[in-house]
């Protein structure tokens, strides 16, 4: 079985392999790639997963959500509203 590590070394190898793979012209040191490329896939994958959990709390009737200037915003439902 593999320990955490390796699980850990194989999960950031899939995220770089897929983020190469929509950029295949990429190239960069393992420190940039660290620093750059997979912070903003970590990051757009985080972001997905957000939205997705506050769309699940607006459905559920826990936030409410409304467009102000293009931008989402979410809060919270309270009795009163």
């Amino acid at each position: 079985m593999s320990t955490d590590n390796e699980k850990a070394i194989l999960a950031v190898s899939d995220e770089i392999r897929s983020y190469l793979e929509s950029h295949p012209d990429g190239m960069d040191s393992a420190k940039g790639i660290a620093r750059w490329w997979w912070q903003q896939e970590r990051y757009r994958k985080t972001q997905q997963t957000v939205v997705k959990a506050l769309e699940l709390l607006v459905e559920k009737g826990v936030l409410r959500k409304r467009v102000t200037h293009g931008e989402t915003l979410y809060c919270l439902i309270t009795r009163k509203q």
